[in-house]
């Protein structure tokens, strides 16, 4: 994976990735947390990043392990856990097979598999896969194939109360047809002009089986219309934009 890229990213995280842990309308995340907390065991947060959730799972078990492949994001992360003495810190790229881990019985992995290239998700899915003991859980945040195509109705129908046609409103709302097309067909949606993995619901499941994790339940993460678009306007409420929250039981 591209350690430089998130290295020049962590100088402005939050401007560029947006916190799903707080964005988080209806509470589910920490709710999954909660369902899966042990105080006498370990866990593990598959791609830290900043550490958003590292404070959460700290409160929750016994110790916790996190990894990312960015120097930059772990240095920031230290400092969101600051408080918290029962987390340790790893630089690891995943997508490496000779990443050293330390197997858990619950990791969490929040919009990590995420990038274009399939056989690097398929790569830090092994990893992950390394990391969770058999018979342990991990829960996966993965954006969502419909919720783009939601999103990208509902920017249409902004633009027809703006006044334009039919016509006119999808023409506005299209990148260029034949790549997005292709781009479409393979869960590909540009964010701020990167091509970022999206999943359909049914895919997922298949997609973990591969890797030897079991899909117990798929949820929605919802978030406010402000994380799709700059000053969404008043009228354009529920239903709201979601990611996919997957639970999973290691084989």
């Amino acid at each position: 994976m591209d350690k430089c890229y998130w290295d020049r990213v962590a100088a402005d995280y939050d401007g560029e990735i947006f916190d799903s842990f707080t964005s988080d309308q209806t509470g589910i995340l920490a709710r999954h947390l909660d369902q899966f907390a042990d105080g006498s065991s370990a866990a593990a947060d598959a791609g830290c990043g900043v550490g958003k959730y590292l404070p959460a799972l700290a409160a929750r078990f016994a110790s916790v392990d996190a990894y990312d492949l960015s120097g930059e994001l772990l240095k920031q992360a230290r400092k969101a856990a600051a408080d918290c003495e029962n987390v340790r810190y790893f630089k690891r790229d995943f997508a490496a097979r000779s990443a050293k881990v330390f197997p858990v019985r619950f990791a969490l992995c929040a919009n990590v598999l995420i990038m274009a290239d399939s056989s690097i998700r398929e790569a830090v899915l092994r990893s992950v896969a390394r990391l969770v003991e058999s018979g342990g859980h991990a829960v996966f945040l993965v954006p969502s194939v419909e919720s783009a195509l939601l999103a990208h109705h509902r920017l249409v129908e902004w633009h027809r109360y703006d006044g334009l046609s039919a016509d006119q409103a999808f023409i506005a709302s299209a990148a260029p047809a034949a790549k997005a097309a292709r781009q479409l067909a393979g869960g590909l949606v540009p964010i701020a002009g990167v091509p970022t993995k999206h999943y359909l619901r049914e895919e997922l499941t298949i997609f973990f089986r591969h890797f030897g994790f079991e899909t117990l339940q798929t949820d929605k993460v919802e978030y406010g219309w402000d994380t799709e678009f700059a000053s969404p306007p008043d009228w354009m409420v529920a239903p709201f934009p979601w990611d996919w929250l997957v639970t999973t039981k290691r084989f």
